[in-house]
């Protein structure tokens, strides 16, 4: 759990990263042994639809991950950076929460 935590808060922080990255990158944070216990982790953590693997950029060797949480990392498509998936405008992010808050307050009700 501390590793999939640790490799969750790079994603988030630094947007896609190589496996041989977050080993380096996550080592404050928590120690990996190998790189194969962080592409472990990250197959746990693509299990839970919370990372997806999104492919090599050019001139790259290496496959690079990216995080699942927010609705800007899911509209990104596979093999396209996440930061670079289109932001939604505030009127339909405020709608979309809106509606959101709607249906929890009905659950609640």
């Amino acid at each position: 759990m501390p590793g999939e935590v640790s490799v969750l808060a790079i994603l988030m922080l630094r947007g896609p990263q190589t496996v041989s990255e977050l080993k380096t990158r996550t080592e404050r944070l928590h120690h990996f042994a190998s790189a194969g216990d962080v592409a472990d982790t990250l197959a746990r953590l693509e299990a839970k639809e919370l990372v997806r693997l999104l492919g090599k950029r050019p001139g790259q060797r290496e496959e690079r991950w990216g995080h699942l949480l927010g609705e800007e990392a899911r509209a990104a498509e596979p093999g396209e950076s996440v930061a670079a998936a289109e932001p939604l405008a505030l009127d339909e992010r405020l709608a979309r929460i809106e509606a959101r808050l709607a249906a929890l307050e009905s659950r609640l009700r």
